[in-house]
């Protein structure tokens, strides 16, 4: 897993969030259910999206499984958004990125490598965290799926140095 750092635009997506039991089950039942019913009301809309699905988490360290469930979508859809569908903007500025190939249950191994690697070059990982799916689960076999661990970097730490008098 190679570490890549790269500049991004700010991108607006539409999303449906999902809260469930911190169990392995669960969270695939759930997540699967809310990107089906993202689609759905997407094309009802009419509304193409700009990008694969993208699985946001703003805090992993409660009892609850809790996630944004989105697709990256132009600006003008996002402010046409249907009702029912939250709004939102994934950051932009520098990222930290990670590919993972595997089942989904392995992605934590990524995420920590992820973080493990921004670390051993003295940045830190920033807020929040972001899963791109770009494989089907229903096309594509769990250990050959490709999902992207995205995060924002923080700013180098700033070093100190005594000026010699």
């Amino acid at each position: 897993m190679d570490l890549r750092l790269r500049h991004q635009p700010t991108q607006p997506y539409l999303a449906l969030p999902v809260v469930c039991p911190w169990d392995a089950v669960a969270i695939a039942t759930s997540v699967g259910a809310a990107f089906a019913d993202l689609a759905r009301r997407l094309a009802s809309a009419g509304i193409t999206p700009e990008g694969p699905p993208v699985a946001i988490y703003h805090r992993m360290d409660s009892g609850q499984f809790r996630a944004t469930c989105a697709r990256p979508v132009s600006e003008e859809d996002a402010e046409a958004a249907p009702d029912g569908l939250q709004v939102g903007v994934l950051p932009g500025g520098e990222v930290a990125r990670m590919l993972h190939v595997g089942a989904y249950d392995r992605l934590p191994e990524t995420h920590h490598a992820l973080d493990t690697a921004l670390r051993a070059e003295g940045r830190e990982p920033g807020q929040p965290v972001w899963e791109v799916y770009l494989d089907d689960p229903a096309r594509v076999p769990a250990d050959r799926l490709r999902t992207e661990v995205v995060r924002p970097v923080g700013a180098a730490p700033a070093t100190h140095t005594k000026n010699a008098t």
